[in-house]
């Protein structure tokens, strides 16, 4: 599932990374929030790879993709921004891995390569599932993550009164319970810097560990300060 909006400058990238490794197994969502630009007019020339396209406001990426939810037919559903693009063969590789589950899991996490705007890498993101990392911070690279449709359907959509984190919200809100498998490879690249690289959010996953009071108060203050610092020093070594 993609949501984009005025992406026309990365939209085809992201389409192309899909497109040669899509089977049948995999159904192309793309929900755009009414782009202005020529993002339309390119996701047009894929429509007969395209399953679903919707195109009208909304009120950002967590409604649009609460949307597309309701909509969707597949047992597993994965969050791709418009800028974010598969590695090679990862798609598949992938998929296969899902398939050779004994049982069916809440969710299958996997790693991103992080790169800067020269496409040089700055980190792999995303590790083995842990509540106890979890309950502190995203520990997951959501991108990359691959959510049971039951995860939503039993205990709700993305909460969108959170702009940036609502995907760590969602997993929070199940966290102590939630069946995981971990797929220890990137499967897609993303660009640093952006929301998830803010003050904001760091803001955000204080106000949801105070809602679901995973953590103490003081120290909820003293991991929002950690991150405020830790977040300097990746704007400061990374340029982002």
């Amino acid at each position: 599932m993609i949501a984009t909006y005025n992406a026309e400058k990365t939209i085809k990238r992201c389409l192309d990374s899909i497109v040669y490794q899509k089977t049948n197994e995999i159904e192309l969502v793309i929900v755009d929030g009414a782009s202005t630009d020529h993002t339309l007019d390119i996701i047009r020339d894929y429509s007969s790879l395209i399953d679903v396209l919707i195109s009208e406001k909304d009120n950002g990426v967590y409604d649009a993709w609460n949307k597309a939810l309701k909509l969707v037919t597949g047992k597993y559903i994965q969050f791709l921004g418009a800028d974010d693009f598969y590695l090679d063969n990862a798609l598949m590789k992938y998929v296969n891995y899902v398939l050779s589950l004994s049982h069916n899991v809440n969710i299958v996490s996997a790693q991103s390569r992080y790169v800067d705007i020269t496409g040089k890498l700055l980190m792999i993101r995303g590790e083995r599932y842990s509540w106890e990392k979890l309950k502190k911070n995203m520990c997951l690279s959501h991108g990359s993550v691959l959510h049971n449709r039951n995860l939503f359907t039993k205990n709700g959509l993305f909460d969108t009164s959170y702009r940036i984190c609502a995907d760590y919200e969602l997993l929070v809100r199940n966290g102590k319970f939630l069946d995981v498998a971990f797929y220890p490879s990137p499967v897609i690249q993303m660009q640093g810097g952006g929301l998830s690289f803010s003050y904001l959010c760091q803001w955000e996953t204080f106000r949801i560990r105070k809602s679901h009071k995973t953590v103490g108060m003081l120290y909820n203050y003293y991991l929002l300060f950690r991150g405020c610092v830790g977040l300097t020093v990746k704007k400061i070594r990374w340029n982002v």
